[in-house]
Order: C-alpha cells, then sequence, then structure tokens
C-alpha cells in the first residue's frame, strides 16, 4: 500500500536525521557537539518543503461550515439504524405545511461536495481529495441506511431525484479517482465499496425492476467488471508501482517507508549491542562467564558423553533381573507355566485360550482319563463351552455386528440416494422436489442444486449473518438474522425455486396456447361434420322421394292393370314429376 506524501517528507527527514547521528557515531564524534547551523543548506531544504507542504494542505483543507456536516451525518444515519421506517419516512416527509426532505437535500450535498454541478462528472479526482473523502464517506453510508429496510419511497426519491444523483454514484464506482488514487488507494476503495452498497440498497427487495433498468441504463457491465478486477488485484499492482514511482524529488526507485524501516532497524541493532557491552562490562564475573561461551558448550558435551558411558557399561549386568522360573512346573517332561493360581487367571485363560482355539477350553486343558470320577462331567463341561461359547456366542456377536454394518451400509447408500435425487434446500422428508420435478425443464436438477440451492451458500450465508455488525445489515439479513435467532426455518424456500416458478408461468401460457389451438382444430372439424350430415341428409331425403315414387308408380301400375288398362311407355320418365306435383 502506498504512503502518504507527508509521510513520506517525514520519512526522509528521518533517515536524514538518523544517518547523520549514526555516521557522528561512527567517526566518534560527540553527537551533542554537532548541530546543523541557522544557515546550512539542509536546514533550509528542509524548511522550504515544510512550508510547500502546509501550503498544500492549507488550500484542501474544508472550511468549518463544511465539516460541520459530518456528525450531523452522521446523526442522520443513526436515527434509522435497525431499519427505522419511522423515521426514515419521516425524514423524507413532515406531513406538516412545510416539509424538508433531507433525503433529497443528502443527495444534493453529495452532488456538490463530488464537484458534479460543474458538469464534470469525469473529473471527480480534482474534487475529491484526503480531506473530504471521509465526508463522502459519510453521505454515502447515510443514504445507505435512508434505504435500508427497505424503504421503497425513499428508494424512488434517490433513483428519480433531478440532480441524477445515480450518474454520481455510478462514477463514484467506475471512474478513477486522481491523484487520490496514487498515495490513497486504500481510501478509494472504501469510498467504491460504499458506492457500491447505496446501488444495492437502492435496488433492495423490490417487486418491479424499474430502478435495476435505471442503474443499467447509466452503467456499462464490462467497465464494472474491469473495476472490480482492478480493486481485486490492486496488492499486485501497488507492488509494481512502488518499484516504477519517481513522483517525488530525490526518489531512486526505492520505498521511503522500506528504506527508513531498515535504518531504524540497523540502528537500533547496534544500539542495542553498545548497551548490551557496556552492562556486561560494569559486572566482571559476568563478563568473563559470557566471554567463554565456546568452553562452556564443551564441556556440557563432554558431561553428556560420560554420563552415556556409564549407563552402557553398568546396565548388561543380569545381577538385578528377577527370577520368573517360580511360576512354572514340569508336565510330562514339558516345562508348563502355571496359568490359574488366582481366580482373575482363570478367567483371562479361558478366555484367551478358549476363544482363540476351534475346539474350545479343551483344546488347551489336560485329556482327562476314562477311569477318572470326573470324566463325564468334564466331557458336559466341553461341550458346553464348545456349543455355548463357540457356536452360539461368537456366532451372535459376528451377526450382530455383520447386521449393523450391512445397516450402516445401507442407512449410508439411502443418505446418497437421498443427497442425489432430492433437493436438500427446497425437499421435505415425504414431499419433496425430486430429480423427476425437473425433467424436460431448461434447468436441470443438477443445476438447481449447484447454483440455486446450493446448501453450502446457505451456510456461509447463515455465518455472514452471524459474524456481520447487525448495524450493517440489510433489510433481507435482518429477516434471515431473526429467523435463525429463534430457530425458525421458514426461510428456506419449502417446495419452490425461482427456476420452476418461472416455468410454470411459461408452461401455463403454452398449454392455454395450445388448448386454443386444439379448439380451433376441433371447431373445424365439427363445422366439416356437420356439412356431411347434412348432405347425407340430403342424400336420404333423395333416396326416400325416389323410392315413394316407385311405390306410388307400382300402385299405379296396380290400378289400371286391375281396369285392364295399360300405361304408355313414355309415361314412366313423367311418374317422378307427377309424384312430386301430387306433393306439392
Amino acid at each position: 500500500m502506498r504512503i502518504l506524501p507527508q509521510e513520506v517528507f517525514h520519512q526522509k527527514l528521518f533517515i536524514t536525521i538518523n544517518c547523520y547521528y549514526y555516521f557522528s557515531y561512527i567517526l566518534g564524534e560527540d553527537v551533542g557537539s554537532i548541530t546543523l547551523g541557522p544557515g546550512s543548506a539542509l536546514e533550509d531544504m528542509l524548511a522550504e518543503k515544510l512550508e510547500r507542504h502546509r501550503d498544500r494542505e492549507e488550500q484542501n483543507k474544508l472550511s468549518a461550515k463544511v465539516l460541520v456536516m459530518q456528525p450531523i451525518l452522521r446523526f442522520l444515519q443513526l436515527l434509522c439504524e435497525n431499519h427505522n421506517r419511522n423515521l426514515q419516512t419521516l425524514l423524507r416527509n413532515q406531513n406538516n405545511k412545510t416539509n424538508y426532505n433531507l433525503v433529497s437535500e443528502t443527495l444534493m450535498f453529495l452532488d456538490c461536495i463530488c464537484g458534479s454541478t460543474t458538469g464534470g462528472l469525469g473529473l471527480l479526482g480534482l474534487y475529491i481529495n484526503e480531506n473530504n473523502v471521509a465526508l463522502i464517506n459519510q453521505t454515502l453510508e447515510t443514504l445507505t441506511e435512508y434505504c435500508q429496510g427497505p424503504c421503497h419511497d425513499n428508494q424512488n426519491c434517490i433513483a428519480t431525484h433531478e440532480s441524477n444523483g445515480l450518474d454520481i454514484i455510478t462514477a463514484l464506482i467506475l471512474n478513477d479517482i486522481n491523484p487520490l488514487g496514487k498515495t490513497r488507494m486504500d481510501l478509494v476503495l472504501e469510498l467504491k465499496n460504499n458506492a457500491s452498497k447505496l446501488l444495492l440498497a437502492i435496488m433492495e427487495s423490490r417487486g418491479d425492476s424499474e430502478n435495476a433498468e435505471r442503474i443499467l441504463y447509466n452503467m456499462n457491465p464490462k467497465p464494472l467488471v474491469d473495476v472490480a478486477c482492478r480493486a481485486f488485484h490492486q496488492e499486485t499492482m501497488d507492488d509494481e508501482d512502488d518499484g516504477e514511482d519517481t513522483s517525488t524529488e530525490g526518489d531512486d526507485g526505492v520505498s521511503p517507508k522500506e528504506s527508513s524501516e531498515k535504518v531504524a532497524a540497523y540502528l537500533l541493532d547496534k544500539e542495542g549491542d553498545r548497551e548490551n557491552k557496556e552492562r556486561s562490562q560494569g559486572q566482571p564475573a559476568l563478563f568473563w562467564v559470557s566471554s567463554h561461551m565456546s568452553l562452556w558448550s564443551n564441556i556440557l558435551f563432554n558431561c553428556a558423553v560420560l554420563i552415556n558411558l556409564i549407563v552402557a557399561f553398568f546396565y548388561p549386568f543380569l545381577d538385578s533381573v528377577p527370577n520368573n522360573d517360580s511360576g512354572r512346573v514340569t508336565v510330562s517332561g514339558e516345562v508348563r507355566e502355571r496359568a490359574c493360581d488366582s481366580l482373575v487367571m482363570c478367567i483371562v485363560t479361558t478366555l484367551n485360550q478358549g476363544l482363540r482355539n476351534g475346539g474350545g477350553i479343551g483344546d488347551i486343558l489336560r485329556a482327562p482319563s476314562s477311569n477318572e470320577s470326573l470324566y463325564v462331567a468334564r466331557v458336559v463341561y466341553d461341550l458346553l463351552f464348545f456349543f455355548i461359547v463357540i457356536i452360539i456366542v461368537l456366532n451372535l456377536i459376528f451377526g450382530v455386528i455383520i447386521d449393523t454394518f450391512a445397516d450402516l451400509r445401507s442407512e449410508k447408500q439411502q443418505k446418497e440416494l437421498t443427497l442425489k435425487d432430492n433437493c436438500f434446500i427446497c425437499g421435505k422428508l415425504i414431499v419433496c422436489l425430486n430429480r423427476s420435478a425437473f425433467d424436460n425443464k431448461t434447468v436441470s436438477f443438477e443445476e438447481h442444486v449447484k447454483c440455486e440451492h446450493n446448501m453450502w451458500h446457505y451456510l456461509y450465508f447463515i455465518v455472514l449473518v452471524k459474524v456481520k455488525d447487525p448495524t450493517e445489515f440489510t433489510g433481507p439479513e435482518s429477516y434471515v438474522y431473526a429467523m435463525v435467532k429463534d430457530r425458525n426455518l421458514d426461510w428456506f424456500p419449502r417446495l419452490r425455486a425461482m427456476s420452476l416458478s418461472a416455468e410454470e408461468g411459461e408452461g401455463e401460457q403454452i398449454e392455454y396456447r395450445t388448448l386454443q389451438t386444439q379448439l380451433e382444430k376441433t371447431q373445424e372439424l365439427v363445422s366439416d361434420l356437420v356439412k356431411q350430415l347434412t348432405e347425407l341428409r340430403d342424400q336420404a331425403n333423395d333416396r326416400a322421394a325416389e323410392t315413394e315414387a316407385a311405390n306410388w308408380f307400382a300402385q299405379l301400375n296396380f290400378c289400371f292393370a286391375q281396369l285392364n288398362i295399360s300405361l304408355p311407355s313414355q309415361l314412366d320418365h313423367l311418374v317422378p314429376s307427377i309424384y312430386w306435383l301430387h306433393r306439392t
């Protein structure tokens, strides 16, 4: 991080004076007797630089009338803390005959102090300096507190103000603020951070996109990304610029701060060594001991070697080794150790030897003779131990272990299947948005779990609201903080997803259009069927008329036949006409 011009001046002065005292000390001269004359060139140069520096500070210094605004703005900010909606509204409208819109006045004050009233938003660096940047930050923080909660009326007041407040805030974010950025980039980044928070507060928790569209109209996304990238890599850029900075007089490419620190450290080390020597010379015994440190190191090393030789020489003798043969007995020429002298040893031996042998404890005990009186009892004991301990108990233990591991494996597989097919955030235990709910959708289930409802993002957000200062909360953060504090999970989107909601609306419109198309096709089909039915009815009527005429002509022929009168054949084609005339 770069340093202030006045810091550069003081550091150079510090280096000059330290070098003066150091070389005086090396030459063995009395420092107190060597002074800089009133007419020396060094003193004149330092006085001239100091005078010029004071003149620049006086020119950039704010007047008392402007400085008093900082505590006033801080007071207005504190009035609106914790998203006090009543006071936020009161600062904008007092419901009196004469109202004072302090929100607009604060925005106009920001407009004036940033110099945008002169018509040059690109020249912010000429109006923003180290003396007024704190006041500008306080103004931005106060405006942010006006809007957070959210207070939609105050948001609209700032976004639609005639002074084009969005242009000022956008310019603070996108434009380079030089020369302040060359010396105090930390202040510039803080200023841009507060301006970004103000833009977010203006768009906070709105049901419409009006303010967001205004901001996008004034802000091009590409320069915003470039500014964010430069701020992120600012530390590397500062390190590169520090080696090339030649703006100050007499600077040869070495950082003044680094040089002063090295000179100061070197002088302090020399001074400390000199003081230690003086103190040790005042105590002869301590001085003699400290001057023979190599001798004491050799003596300690030789003592350590001697101790190890003594231990290695006396340890191998067996006089102090205890005799453990007292617990051994000889059976059939074979030496065996007595393993059942006490109840504890009997239990340990039975468990150790009985469980590790396939036939039980009988494999380790002496084989009994059939002539012994307890032969049957011994056989029963061996069989009971084999069946109860070896077969039943061990199988029960192994079965329980295997079943337990099988249950754990099944439970793990079920959990993995649940995490794979169900959304952890918007799902429930019984009814959930599983993988099938995202079939034939523009957003897949993997994208939904990774981007929309990433459970780690929710965890990070919970940690954020727990560690963040409550006075810096936005409206949604305050709501979530209260829910987390009460252990209430209603803020999780149960059975809801933005992608599914948007697609449901679009799906309803598509379904409506599909139904309308199908209805039109059905109407056309019904019209065709009506026409066909009409034609069929007409054809049926014609056929019925012809049939009736034929019957009538047959009856007429029958009548004439009864009368022995024959009709001429020329009248056959006139019969239908005669019939229709008869009908008419």
